[in-house]
């Protein structure tokens, strides 16, 4: 049971969710799954254990390679291990209409995206609003992560870090372009830290 669906049910529990729309799932294991319940022929079964089997693998090594950045960032003072994720505009639009009327005019909507940045460490997590932005806009990831590494130096007094590993799990719009690489490239030439790392989970 992972943390968010043990609050959920903690916070929650009157609210039934159907089990076909239980939060997010993976496309592969989906499809890995329903050939080992709905098929008979052997070799479509040997193909999707296969393929379930050789995933969960890969997921379980970038996992355990994930773990071993956090428990040193609990042991290293001069390492920043944070995981930034986000929520699109799509996904905040205000007002929330349950079922949406096709005359609403979507340009007119109040639009605002949610950031949140999670240490794995002594220190709060943080949460971001951004509000009249643009979907997908890289200049909400970047300012989320320059306001971490300056909470992180005030913290530290100002004296520069080792290493800064930044978890970011989002879409690759956002996260994985040339903005967010010029900007990590940007750090290290201010002298925030000797070295940045960016790092992406496979989906799963």
């Amino acid at each position: 049971m992972t943390t968010f669906l043990r609050v959920w049910g903690e916070s929650f529990g009157h609210v039934k969710i159907p089990a076909n729309k239980r939060f997010s799932k993976c496309t592969l294991c989906i499809m890995a799954n329903y050939l080992l319940d709905e098929c008979y022929n052997p070799a479509d079964l040997a193909y999707a254990r296969a393929a379930r089997d050789d995933h969960l693998n890969q997921v379980t090594i970038e996992r355990r390679f994930l773990n071993e950045a956090i428990l040193r960032s609990m042991r290293d003072p001069d390492f920043l291990f944070c995981e930034i994720d986000g929520m699109d505009s799509s996904k905040t639009l205000l007002p929330h209409f349950r079922q949406w009327d096709k005359d609403v005019n979507k340009d007119k909507l109040l639009q605002m995206h949610l950031t949140c940045v999670k240490y794995n460490g002594l220190q709060p997590d943080d949460v971001y609003l951004f509000t009249n932005c643009f979907p997908h806009d890289s200049s909400n990831t970047i300012t989320t992560m320059y306001l971490t590494v300056l909470k992180e130096l005030r913290r530290r007094q100002g004296q520069p870090l080792k290493e800064i590993w930044f978890q970011l799990d989002n879409t690759a719009r956002e996260n994985k372009n040339r903005f967010v690489m010029c900007f990590c490239h940007w750090l290290g030439d201010m002298g925030f830290a000797r070295q940045i790392r960016l790092s992406f989970l496979p989906v799963g």
